[in-house]
């Protein structure tokens, strides 16, 4: 079986259609995030199968619900190896994904991959959620959809992500 195979069978229980440029550029990612995991630790899965289970498809089942928001604008807190925002940002190239980002290499290593992928829908702020979201920072009440993964415990997460959602948005943690 190939690789787009494989990626449309694991998909297909979540009701995930990728078409085959899809598949290719999510591949490109995975490529690009194994070659920088060699520098710096951005994930523990090395395991190519278990990146597209546990990473990448993980980060698309976002979208149905990022559809139901009617979603304008996203911001991924705390972005790291780029799950969910940089999956999202290729098959969703119309909408504008912020990648929010407190530590300089990773920040640097999102911005640099997104461009590499040519996604022109990508801002990376480094910057953190506390002062994004505080009322002189800049960001509250700033998007439609706020996603996080692997933050923190849910009263933190909340704590971080709640100031920076509009009124009617959602939070997709």
């Amino acid at each position: 079986m190939d690789e787009r195979q494989h990626v449309r069978a694991l998909a297909q229980p979540f009701g995930l259609e990728l078409t085959d440029e899809d598949i290719d550029r999510l591949g490109h990612f995975l490529d690009l995030l194994e070659a920088a995991n060699q520098r710096m630790n951005l994930t523990r899965i090395t395991d190519r199968q278990q990146a597209w289970s546990r990473h990448v498809l993980d980060s698309l089942t976002l979208l149905p619900f990022i559809e139901a928001a009617g979603a304008t604008n996203l911001i991924d807190i705390g972005s790291g190896g780029g799950f969910p925002g940089l999956p999202l940002a290729l098959v969703c190239p119309e909408l504008p994904i912020t990648l929010l980002e407190a530590t300089g290499k990773k920040a640097r290593y999102l911005a640099e991959t997104a461009d590499a992928l040519g996604l022109t829908n990508i801002t990376v702020l480094r910057d953190r959620a506390e002062t994004l979201g505080a009322p002189d920072g800049g960001g509250r009440d700033a998007w439609d959809v706020v996603t996080a993964r692997a933050v923190g415990p849910l009263p933190v997460l909340l704590e971080l992500a709640m100031p920076l959602v509009q009124e009617g948005g959602w939070l997709l943690a």
